[in-house]
């Protein structure tokens, strides 16, 4: 597969969203690279957690400067929901935030196949030392999108003949060759707020690591990149702390899972002092000099 053939849909510096030439179904390296997975997530920092609760359902958000896509360009208005596969086996530092919002994979095909959604593959995007590909999904029509088949295997998202899902967890890049660290499968979710509203109610809040937020990387934090002002560099139990109730991580029973942050007056030093530095230190998005250079 040669570079030379591909179509470049965006760039910025050395990043690049293109479309494969022989289509996404041809991006496959090897066998080794499926991996299953049954759950997908959507993670933020405690900041929108709160934001979400406020308004019981999730908030799709505009592309931001950050993001590499040929949508930037061709759909300005465009707020979507990112989402990811989950895996379980993974527990390191988060890079997008302290709680996970987690749904099932099935149900949410269900729900919108359902409601007639469209699935567009819309680019591979190149960056530094890995690459991902984005998923659009809409209730609206995209003519110059191509839509996407799961069962046709080679792609970076495959659904084998038992309906079992899979995503790469390496692609070919722009250049034909193999990335250092890795693929990403990212859904984007074109929802309006009754779906959205769904979406919030089917999730499972779960708290991650974020504990390196602030160690001057700017892979460690979306937000915040190398200026170690994240205001929640938490570990997962502590952002468990400030989720109330606690076992409402845990539990499937939705009447107790609507959680806002806790209020208890009787905490911990340790809850007590992660609490005071979420509302004290929140830094205004407007003040924050980030690092936009480089992601991984």
């Amino acid at each position: 597969m040669t570079s030379k053939t591909h179509k470049v849909l965006y760039k910025n510096g050395d990043k690049i969203a293109w479309y494969p030439q022989d289509g996404p179904h041809s991006l496959f390296f090897s066998l080794g690279d499926n991996q299953i997975f049954h759950k997908i997530g959507r993670t933020v920092h405690l900041r929108e957690y709160e934001e979400v609760q406020k308004s019981q359902r999730l908030i799709p958000k505009h592309l931001d400067v950050r993001t590499v896509s040929q949508l930037k360009e061709t759909e300005q208005d465009l707020k979507v929901l990112w989402f990811s596969p989950v895996d379980p086996h993974k527990d390191d530092n988060s890079f997008y935030g302290n709680v996970n919002f987690v749904v099932d994979f099935v149900k949410f095909l269900s729900y919108c196949s359902q409601n007639l959604f469209n699935i567009y593959f819309v680019e591979v995007s190149d960056f530094r030392t890995c690459n991902a590909t984005h998923f659009l999904f809409t209730r609206k029509k995209y003519e110059y999108l191509s839509k996407y088949n799961s069962k046709t295997f080679g792609g970076p998202w495959y659904t084998d003949p038992i309906g079992k899902h899979f995503w790469l967890r390496n692609v070919r890049r722009y250049d034909g060759k193999t990335n250092i660290k890795g693929h990403n499968l990212e859904f984007m979710l074109e929802f309006g707020e009754n779906d959205a509203t769904w979406l919030y109610n089917e999730s499972k809040p779960i708290p991650v690591e974020h504990c390196e937020a602030n160690a001057g990387k700017s892979h460690k934090c979306l937000l915040y990149g190398i200026t170690k002002t994240c205001p929640t560099p938490y570990k997962k139990e502590q952002t468990k702390e400030l989720l109330t109730p606690p076992k409402s991580l845990e539990t499937d029973d939705k009447s107790i899972r609507k959680r806002p942050l806790s209020k208890n007056k009787e905490e911990t030093p340790r809850s007590n002092g992660a609490k005071k530095a979420f509302s004290e230190s929140m830094t205004p998005m407007s003040k924050i000099k980030r690092n936009l250079s480089e992601r991984f």
